[in-house]
């Protein structure tokens, strides 16, 4: 029973989110892209053991490098979002995180970059030493 109790408790913790909003969930282990796969929107999750490498794409020229949801001219697949591409964001942040073995890059939209790129290098696996900017 006393094992059974510390399993129930490790599984909820790992259940617990850091962070959230309507684009991704983030919890102690990994991240969750919210409507990722088209066409039906169902989520990508991804380890923060795969992680290589996080890039800000917020003040990325939009044309070639963001899209409302799937590939632009660039080898980012982007999450849902289908107000990316408008002018004013309200202070959203556009991120792209490549995985270890995976040449498609993964985008999201987050209403807090600055929180989520620290949550993330903290817990990539060389202590976020790739963090690009565009």
């Amino acid at each position: 029973r006393v094992h059974g109790e510390s399993h129930e408790c490790a599984m909820s913790m790992s259940l617990t989110s850091l962070y959230e909003d309507r684009f991704i969930v983030i919890r102690e282990d990994r991240i969750i892209i919210l409507h990722y796969y088209f066409p039906f929107a169902r989520p990508k999750t991804v380890m923060f053991s795969g992680i290589e490498r996080i890039e800000d794409l917020t003040d990325a020229k939009r044309v070639i490098h963001l899209k409302d949801w799937g590939m632009a001219f660039s080898s980012v697949w982007w999450a849902c979002d289908l107000r990316r591409n408008f002018l004013r964001q309200d202070g959203k942040s556009f991120l792209a995180i490549r995985v270890k073995g995976d040449r498609i890059r993964k985008g999201f939209s987050t209403m807090d970059g600055q929180q989520v790129l620290r949550l993330i290098t903290e817990r990539m696996p060389h202590h976020g030493a790739e963090l690009e900017r565009q």
